[in-house]
């Protein structure tokens, strides 16, 4: 069997040939980037919902400054859709995290066993860690965590 690299271009497509052993090490090299791209992509949908969730706490702020209290404005509702999507893409993170992390060392491997190890350290010494766990599991099975907001304030001129 022959094994092959090639290169497409707009000024000519180039051929390698390479052995069998050099075509494993690349397709197990393809293998392991497209993990590390799956973490920094979920990575991103985090810290990017984590974004959508700061500014719509300021966005609540300012019409609350702007115009009257109005219940109609559905407050609790748009904080529930962006809580609830912090909490989801943060399990999505842990566990996703995980299981890459074996797909690119090995799931036997030291480093798998120290993330493993790391999230287990963080969960146990924080609080804040176990309280959103706990919140993203109300939410998964009971309900939605914001059932009221009170919005209090004033303008200086």
């Amino acid at each position: 069997m022959k094994y092959l690299v090639t290169r497409r271009a707009v000024r000519g497509d180039a051929t390698i040939t390479i052995t069998r052993s050099e075509f494993i090490a690349l397709k197990e090299a393809t293998h392991i980037l497209s993990a590390g791209l799956d973490i920094e992509q979920q990575y991103e949908v985090l810290v990017s919902n984590y974004e959508d969730f700061e500014k719509e706490i300021l966005g609540l702020a300012t019409e609350y400054m702007l115009y009257a209290p109005n219940e109609f404005r559905q407050y609790h509702a748009r904080l529930n859709k962006r809580i609830i999507n912090l909490l989801t893409t943060s399990l999505l993170y842990r566990d996703q995290v995980k299981q890459r992390v074996r797909d690119i060392v090995g799931s036997s491997s030291e480093e798998a066993s120290k993330l493993e190890a790391l999230f287990t350290e963080k969960h146990d010494k924080h609080l804040e860690y176990r309280f959103m766990e706990q919140l993203r599991n109300h939410v998964q099975h009971f309900g939605f965590p914001v059932y009221q907001v009170v919005l209090s304030g004033w303008v200086e001129n």
